[in-house]
């Protein structure tokens, strides 16, 4: 059953009592001599609470109409403007010094005419984590028209071939600081890391105010649709994710609630396990299609409240971890295969997942209770399924993995752990923890039920062609260095200055390398247009599970990755940037501008 309030919690769980020994000893040493006695921690009893799973979009906020429609010319309006003012609406705004974009038309609208609309509402509600906590915390999420809010968001499940407009509402509070103190009440959503216009794509600098709306056009084409009709099919995304991106903020209003997940589907990744289409791969589909967003949250030990540190800049790493939205849940499972579209939500932690026997709720053994077949990996199916025993995910990734529970049997519990040491949001110790050791972070729990059922559902032998990218194509080299100096994360030498560094020829290809000039710190990059290729990984051939297309690549410290990719259909400004969100609200981030110009500088290192 869907739970309508998208992470709150079900009528089905446990109520445990909150307050314990530790606690109120603190409060006596708080009170006695003004300080804690320790630094408390909050134990919250895993797998009381079921998992949660967002409603589709299409059954609570899509519209059968937008009123006022869409402006083509204008794609962000205030929703009640005063008499005499255009649109009331100002993209970039009480930013100093910083230099607006000009409001520009919605490219290509008339080519691609939506035939779905749909009307989302960011706003801010209570939200309960975990029946133990004592009080609920103010969040933000997505919601519709009635009233009903949702963090994560609700799930689009959209076809290529079929247009769409997303309306998005800035229904914050303008009060600062206000809703718990973290959070800027200005937003810009984007599609991550779906072939979009820029106007559409969610730039952090295209951000809005409280009361205006901007109407996100997604055309649903395949990348390379304005060279050969169609564009091509091997560059279809399958999982992507949509979250809030203002600059200087993504951090603070993503772990605040502002995300959820976008699926795609196309003839082959049809949604359909029973399709007697030929060329459908057959994938686990509908109920057995599972968005898994994962975020590591922090509460304050006395109030139970959702706290965030703004003030490190290393990246803010929480002790527990949530999935849509709930601490430690469980999922009830049949004997059969399930497709999970996972996403490290961020803001810092890096995972390495493995799963576990569990009894009740501790691991049995430190073996791997099953394997994770790995069929896609930043959105984008892999040519073929790559079995694993553990998968590390850095902040932004997502992969697409197939579980099979048909061999357990009823009763039989699996934990999905975390095994990676991580201390600080540096990065990494490059420890493993065992999964039987306190160390080891538990994510959800899977509770097979029921005897054998029928399962048509089926993981392909073959699924992607690998876009090939000829030598020819490409016309410029570029090296992007991302480093700490003095305290402040840079690229290339330079904080973000939102302002475009360097241009690119629309329609052409080029290769760059990233580099981590540090020895301490991680920093998964992404780059926003398109997929990317590696082409090598500190010189060695990537990992198998790498050799396909990409949108996040982690930068291990002291790594080097050198990489191609296109950028085609779309112009204006895009963004690199480091999606350890606490360093790319730190300045870890450069925009280059993709132009329709034959006179184009290569700037090596721009």
């Amino acid at each position: 059953m869907i739970d309508p309030r998208a992470g709150s919690l079900t009528t089905d769980s446990t109520a445990v009592p909150t307050v314990d020994e530790d606690i109120l000893q603190n409060f006596i040493c708080l009170r006695e001599t003004g300080e804690l006695c320790d630094v408390p921690k909050l134990s919250l009893t895993p797998f009381v609470q079921r998992l949660p799973l967002p409603p589709d979009a299409d059954q609570v906020v899509r519209v059968s109409a937008l009123n006022p429609p869409v402006d083509p010319n204008d794609n962000c309006k205030a929703a009640n403007p005063r008499r005499g003012d255009d649109d009331g609406c100002d993209l970039y705004p009480g930013e100093p010094g910083a230099e607006r974009p000009p409001d520009r038309p919605l490219q290509m609208f008339a080519d691609f005419q939506p035939v779905k609309q749909y009307e989302m509402f960011v706003r801010p509600f209570e939200h309960l984590f975990h029946p133990e906590l004592m009080q609920p915390s103010t969040i933000w999420g997505y919601g519709n028209a009635a009233g009903q809010t949702f963090s994560p968001g609700p799930t689009f499940r959209a076809r290529y071939g079929e247009p769409i407009v997303v309306r998005i509402h800035n229904n914050l509070t303008a009060e600062l600081p206000g809703n718990d103190g973290f959070g800027i009440p200005q937003i810009s959503t984007h599609l991550h890391n779906f072939h979009t216009a820029t106007e559409s794509d969610g730039n952090p600098i295209l951000f809005y105010d409280v009361g205006n709306y901007l109407d996100h056009h997604y055309a649903m084409a395949l990348a390379g649709f304005t060279s050969f009709p169609g564009g091509d099919p091997d560059e279809a995304l399958g999982h992507m994710w949509y979250h809030d991106h203002r600059a200087d903020f993504t951090s603070q209003n993503v772990y605040k609630g502002l995300a959820g997940t976008f699926l795609a589907y196309d003839r082959r990744d049809s949604n359909s396990e029973s399709s007697l289409n030929s060329v459908s791969f057959r994938l686990p589909s509908g109920r057995y299609d599972v968005p898994l967003m994962i975020a590591d949250k922090q509460f304050d030990p006395m109030t139970h409240k959702l706290v965030f540190d703004p003030f490190n800049l290393d990246g803010f790493l929480g002790e527990h971890v949530t999935v849509n939205g709930a601490v430690t849940p469980f999922m009830t499972v049949q004997r059969r295969k399930y497709r999970f579209r996972i996403v490290d939500v961020g803001p810092s932690r890096i995972y390495t997942f493995q799963t576990c026997l569990a009894n009740g709720s501790e691991c049995v053994s430190n073996e791997p209770a099953t394997e994770l077949i790995l069929i896609g990996n930043d959105g984008n199916l892999l040519e073929e399924a790559v079995p694993v025993d553990n998968l590390t995910i850095s902040p932004a990734e997502r992969f697409d993995v197939v579980i099979d529970f048909s061999e357990f049997l009823p009763g039989e519990r699996v934990n999905l752990m975390n095994i990676a040491d991580q201390t600080s949001g540096k990065g990494r110790t490059g420890v493993f923890v065992p999964m039987r050791s306190k160390y080891a972070q538990k994510v959800m729990q899977f509770q097979v039920a029921g005897g054998p059922v029928r399962d048509r559902s089926q993981v392909p032998r073959f699924m992607r062609r690998k876009p090939e990218i000829s030598e020819d194509e490409i016309v410029c080299e570029r090296k992007f260095v991302f480093d700490n100096q003095e305290g402040s994360w840079t690229v290339n030498d330079e904080l973000f200055n939102f302002a475009p560094r360097f241009k690119i020829k629309q329609g052409t290809a080029e290769r760059w390398t990233i580099e981590n000039a540090s020895r301490d710190w991680e920093h998964p990059i992404h780059i926003h247009l398109e997929e990317h290729q590696f082409e090598e990984r500190d010189g060695a051939t990537p990992p198998d599970y790498e050799q396909m297309r990409k949108d996040v690549a982690l930068l291990r410290p002291g790594d080097s990755i050198t990489l191609k990719m296109r950028f085609r259909d779309w112009l204006n400004e895009y963004p690199i940037h480091c999606h350890n969100t606490v360093h790319e609200d730190h300045a870890m981030m450069l925009l280059w501008e993709v132009v329709d110009d034959d006179e184009v500088a290569c700037v090596p290192e721009p």
